[in-house]
């Protein structure tokens, strides 16, 4: 889990937090890339963005990231993560993470569905 600003909300938080789930991914396809080829079998991980007021116990973006192999993507961000990233002005990261408007989902511990955006992996 990683928070940017905690206890205060910057100015670029979601952009930040975009680019930096962004970085894990090419990482990850690398070393998966790297098992692959030495027969070690691929691993798969996902990533769960949010924006918001949360109390740092029980934070939204677990319950994304558990979401991720239910919708089958590697990353899963909240309706309101993408919108606030596009207030801070991150639309190239939002264009390179290609991210996909998916129905709305539910989450462990939510009554209602959430809006989220899912990204598969960056390898081909």
């Amino acid at each position: 889990m990683v928070t940017f600003k905690t206890p205060f909300a910057g100015t670029a938080d979601a952009r930040n937090a975009l680019k930096c789930a962004l970085t894990m991914l090419r990482g990850l396809d690398a070393f998966i890339r790297m098992r692959v080829a030495i027969g070690q079998p691929a691993i798969q991980a996902g990533f769960g963005l949010h924006y918001g007021t949360v109390v740092l116990v029980d934070i939204g973006a677990n319950r994304l990231e558990a979401a991720t192999r239910a919708v089958s993507c590697a990353l899963l961000a909240s309706d309101s993560h993408v919108a606030q990233a596009r207030t801070e002005g991150a639309a190239d990261a939002l264009d390179q993470a290609g991210l996909q408007a998916q129905p709305p989902t539910s989450l462990a511990g939510l009554e209602n569905a959430v809006a989220v955006w899912s990204a598969r992996g960056l390898s081909p």
